[in-house]
């Protein structure tokens, strides 16, 4: 089978670019890059606001995205996938159109014809590829070392002249091109191909050719800018293709086939370019018609409104001054006249009168009203004005000052102007300072702290005062710069400076009672397959029983003579622990119990008061999280199961799994049986162990050391008897050893197993319950049984040791003393 090689095609100096008329014919096309966008399916704009993002960071994916076909489609079909929220894919919109407004359309498309005269494609077949990468030439990348200081990418003709192509020009000729060239399948069966001409473009060529399969390949009058831009990609691809041909050919016929495709294709491309411009224009003339029409309608309507309001004045006015008329004239009525009245015509008379004064009385109240409301608006304009007024005499004395780019230009300004300050200046500057050290804490407690041989190692203890490390020679010193997010809990491990500024924090806890002796606490760090610790300010390989296996990144305690006393065990990490250092930074952990488009209802981990909070920076947030605020803003967030296994929920209970088959099912001490769900991938399940459930039985954890099972009377008459007839197990002076085993579990006990279990004939190997599998693999080699003590081992191990060995040589103890492990021996038969 023959295998088709990609052949590369560099840039001549034959390629033609942009002639005369492509310029004239260009320069009267103008166009809003944004209303390109708009044609745009939404994938795209997601895709390139991810990539304008890179971009900006320098982010090596924006060029391998580019330059990859897989990578790009890839990218592409990811974002068809996602769906935004409309205020969220505004957003997103509008961070894109900002970046694209950088460009203008002319730019646009005579970066669009540059990079197809200046770029390498290969071709393999009938198929084609346009790298980003330049001609065979080019000592550089594809990478941030080709962008120039005006945010260009930059390529070099064949001359070695610099040419800038922007990142939004590559961007929209990558989606462009590649959409394109999927549609272009569909024309091969119609499409009647030059086979005297290159491969890869004989259907492209066909296909441009003719203007009914044009208008359909180029989607015509459905998207008419981004229809326009995808004719001068294709077009100027074409004439690239085809001057390649015409250089690479000496057969006349071809050559004058060549150009005569050449001079047709430039027709055909005006007409795409020119008739979706057209319409585009068009559509955007009517938009505007629209716009200037619906302003017009509105400003007709507002001056209607106002006309009405000056009649409406006037005819007020008329209307006071004939009552005021009226007035006058009935003030005294002739007394003649009142004499000849009847009383009937009195009292009418004395109605209208209270009628029109009433009416008066209206008509000038809404008159003070208007002159008021009046005197306040031209009082706030006055206002606004002069708000307007000071603020602009700072601008204007900025501009007239000398611009301010660094920190010792600002400090040297500020040395002039506080030689004259008054009392109030002052206090402004001592708040500023005061401000600022405050902001220099918080940076500080965010830089992180290197790892240094002098740091100190030490548990924490909690009080109102702050936190505390306590050292192994029994000194105690607050911790300074603990990050906001970080807490602590008492008898945890920390690693602070040498000044006690945080470093770094443990899940290995205190246990136990101190030693009485003087000691040093360290992390341990393998070098070499060897243990060593942090010593006075060195790092000093440790000392210790060879039957002890330390691990990396352990918590030990050592004497000065850097020989082991202990190492401490890792904690599960819940809310119980870290409760005073929660309160002590005032924060409140709420549990979710829903997110809601507007906010989220929550409960107060401590005080079980339910609310619904709207925070500011919710976006990751989920149902079932444990998150710690500040002012309703988020510090942190946590697994449920933080909060579910703490003594704060309540509503955890143990079930017994009664079946694992396809679903699992435990059973309450209420005999209900229930479907556990949620159960992690990693977490191996079988009949009979212990199980610890939420109210919705979601696992929170496997539980090894507690039974649930409901006790029968026989049972307990059965327990109560045995206790009353203890199994004891006699040493013998010089056994005879009758099986070998494998103890894993805590290397502190294993010098005493071995001498306690070689009296009752076992010979016993002892491996850290921590160690890697391969190695407790490697030991439990050719033993007759294991003993696995359940306290002290990982729980990969302890299922790894379940799938690997047979039931019948592995026993399960929760305690570890020689003893026990000895009758366990004998009741199994080893």
């Amino acid at each position: 089978m023959t295998t088709v090689q990609m052949k590369a095609h560099y840039p001549t100096n034959n390629e033609r670019g942009f002639t005369k008329p492509d310029i004239l014919f260009f320069a009267n096309i103008h166009f809003s890059l944004e209303h390109l966008l708009k044609e745009l399916p939404q994938e795209a704009i997601l895709l390139f606001h991810s990539l304008i993002e890179q971009f900006e960071e320098r982010d090596p994916n924006f060029f391998e995205t580019l330059n990859d076909r897989k990578k790009w489609e890839t990218a592409l079909k990811k974002y068809s996938h996602l769906k935004l929220k409309p205020s969220q894919f505004t957003k997103v919109f509008d961070e894109v159109c900002t970046f694209f407004s950088k460009k203008s359309s002319n730019h646009f498309i005579y970066e669009i014809a540059d990079y197809f005269r200046i770029a390498t494609y290969e071709t393999e077949g009938k198929a084609s590829w346009f790298s980003f990468d330049n001609y065979d030439g080019e000592s550089i990348p594809f990478t941030s070392e080709r962008i120039d200081s005006n945010d260009g990418i930059q390529f070099h003709d064949v001359n070695g002249e610099k040419k800038s192509i922007s990142p939004h020009v590559l961007m929209v000729i990558r989606l462009l091109d590649d959409e394109a060239m999927k549609r272009l399948e569909i024309f091969k069966i119609k499409a009647k191909l030059d086979e005297t001409i290159p491969e890869h473009i004989q259907l492209l060529l066909a296909t441009c050719l003719d203007d009914e399969r044009t208008n359909a390949f180029m989607k015509v009058l459905t998207n008419p800018l981004a229809t326009s831009i995808q004719a001068v990609i294709s077009y100027y691809k074409l004439f690239r293709f085809l001057e390649d041909a015409y250089t690479s050919e000496q057969d006349e016929e071809i050559e004058y086939n060549i150009s005569t495709y050449y001079a047709q294709l430039r027709q055909q491309f005006y007409r795409i370019v020119s008739s979706n411009y057209l319409l585009y224009v068009s559509s955007k003339r009517e938009r505007d018609e629209k716009s200037a029409a619906s302003n017009k309608a509105k400003l007709e309507e507002t001056v209607e409104k106002l006309e009405k309001q000056k009649e409406l004045n006037k005819e007020l006015k008329k209307q006071q001054a004939e009552l005021k008329k009226q007035q006058k004239e009935i003030k005294a009525p002739p007394k003649q006249i009142m004499e000849q009245l009847s009383n009937p015509e009195l009292e009418q008379l004395t109605e209208n009168l209270k009628s029109l004064h009433l009416r008066y009385k209206r008509l000038e109240q809404e008159k003070s009203r208007d002159e008021s409301r009046l005197d306040q608006e031209i009082k706030k304009l006055k206002q606004d004005n002069s708000t307007l007024q000071k603020k602009l005499q700072p601008l204007l004395k900025i501009t007239e000052q000398p611009k301010i780019e660094t920190i010792p230009q600002w400090l040297e300004l500020g040395r002039e102007l506080i030689q004259n300050i008054n009392e109030v200046e002052e206090q402004q500057i001592r708040e500023f300072f005061e401000f600022f050290l405050i902001v220099c804490e918080e940076q500080k407690a965010l830089r992180p702290k290197q790892e240094l041989a002098s740091n100190l190692f030490g548990y924490v203890s909690v009080s109102k005062e702050g936190h505390y490390i306590h050292l192994g020679d029994g000194k105690e010193e607050r911790i300074s710069g603990i990050p906001v997010h970080i807490y602590l809990a008492d008898g945890q491990f920390v690693q602070v400076t040498s000044d006690f500024q945080y470093v770094q924090d443990y899940p290995d806890f205190l246990d136990g009672s101190l030693h009485g002796q003087a000691f040093n606490f360290s992390v341990v760090k393998m070098k070499d397959d060897l243990p060593y610790v942090y010593s006075n300010g060195t790092l000093k390989a440790i000392t210790h029983e060879p039957s002890i296996q330390l691990r990396d990144g352990q918590i030990v305690s050592f004497n000065s003579e850097n020989e082991l006393i202990r190492f401490y065990k890792k904690q599960r990490l819940q809310l119980d622990l870290f409760e005073e250092s929660i309160k002590l930074k005032k924060h409140e952990p709420y549990f979710v119990q829903k997110v809601l488009p507007t906010g989220a209802v929550v409960t107060n981990a401590f005080t079980k008061e339910e609310s619904f909070i709207t925070f500011s920076n919710a976006e990751e947030l989920q149902d079932g999280q444990l998150i710690t605020t500040i002012d309703h803003n988020i510090i942190r967030t946590f697994s449920g199961a933080f909060y579910k296994l703490s003594s704060f929920y309540g509503r955890s209970e143990l079930v017994s799994v009664c079946e694992n088959d396809d679903v699992c099912f435990g059973k309450k001490l209420s005999r209900e049986i229930v479907i556990i769900k949620n159960i992690p991938s990693h977490v191996t399940i079988s009949v009979g162990d212990t199980i610890r459930i939420d109210e919705w039985h979601n696992y929170l954890e496997l539980v090894k050391s507690e039974v649930i099972e409901e006790e029968t009377l026989e049972k307990r008459l059965s327990r109560r008897s045995a206790s009353t007839n203890k199994e004891t197990i006699t040493p013998v002076a010089h056994p005879e050893i009758k099986s070998s085993g494998l103890i894993v579990g805590n290397p502190a006990f294993f010098e005493n197993y071995g001498q306690q279990f070689n009296q009752y004939g076992y010979d016993i190997e002892g491996m850290d319950g921590y160690e890697s599998f391969s190695r407790i693999k490697h030991a439990a080699k050719d033993k007759d049984f294991i003993v696995v003590c359940t306290g002290f081992i990982s729980h990969d191990n302890m299922y790894a040791i379940k799938d690997t060995f047979p039931s019948n040589q592995v026993i399960y103890t929760e305690r570890d003393g020689a003893t026990q492990i000895a009758l366990k021996l004998k009741s199994s038969n080893f």
